[in-house]
């Protein structure tokens, strides 16, 4: 998984890891099943958090079974994400404007490699005002093969120009951990929603629950590699 000290640029995870979109998620999705009169509780809502979109799709149908109407939930769904976000906006993770500033003006290459399909994560980076330090946003809709496959982090580094194991990857769940690691690349996780497994704790790097603190580390990181 390679040395930090060789680590020349960062690709992001999104939901989650540099936004707090994961309870607008919830939210949304709960609302959007409730004008179905279907209901999503507690346990069933976290089997779905960090699955890319035809997995996310799988689950919901075999969660709440082959009668619920995926198709207009999918309608339902995006018509509440708009006007939600478009009334309320979209928070970035604590510590992540100031981090992403650091970096820019350190001249760290900066990514974003997302299960969310670009245009609507193009999207939500500028509601929560992070969109611009990014040079790269990759999403779900240019990889064939979703996390926790490899492709997405690997596309994200090709297109960044570096070699996959010089690039920082940082995550907030453990089908993005898998997708990373799978990568090579070091990979810092800092857990959202679901708290990780014991095996997924052994195959980050870096597990570290404040995102402030991860914040704090990721910038250190490469403030060490410049000296």
């Amino acid at each position: 998984m390679g040395n930090f000290k060789k680590l020349s640029a960062a690709i992001f995870d999104m939901d989650g890891t540099i936004i707090d979109s994961e309870p607008l998620f919830k939210l949304i999705a709960n609302r959007s099943a409730s004008e179905l009169g279907f209901s999503i509780d507690e346990k069933t809502y976290s089997t779905w958090v960090g699955l890319p979109r035809e997995s996310l799709e799988r689950a919901i149908v075999k969660s709440l079974g082959p009668k619920f109407p995926l198709e207009d939930f999918k309608r339902i769904f995006a018509y509440n994400w708009i006007s939600h976000t478009e009334e309320n906006g979209i928070s970035p993770k604590p510590g992540i404007p100031e981090l992403l500033r650091r970096l820019s003006k350190e001249k760290i290459p900066l990514a974003v490699a997302t299960s969310t399909p670009t245009e609507q994560a193009e999207r939500s980076l500028r509601i929560a005002g992070i969109h611009d330090p990014f040079d790269i946003i990759i999403g779900g809709d240019q990889v064939k093969n979703g996390k926790p496959d490899p492709e997405i982090f690997l596309k994200a580094a090709q297109a960044l120009g570096y070699h996959p194991d010089e690039c920082l990857a940082v995550e907030d769940s453990a089908i993005g951990v898998e997708s990373a690691v799978a990568a090579n690349m070091f990979t810092i996780l800092v857990p959202d929603t679901v708290y990780p497994s014991n095996k997924i704790r052994e195959v980050a790097n870096f597990v570290i629950p404040s995102p402030k603190t991860a914040c704090r580390v990721i910038l250190a990181i490469f403030r060490d590699k410049s000296k």
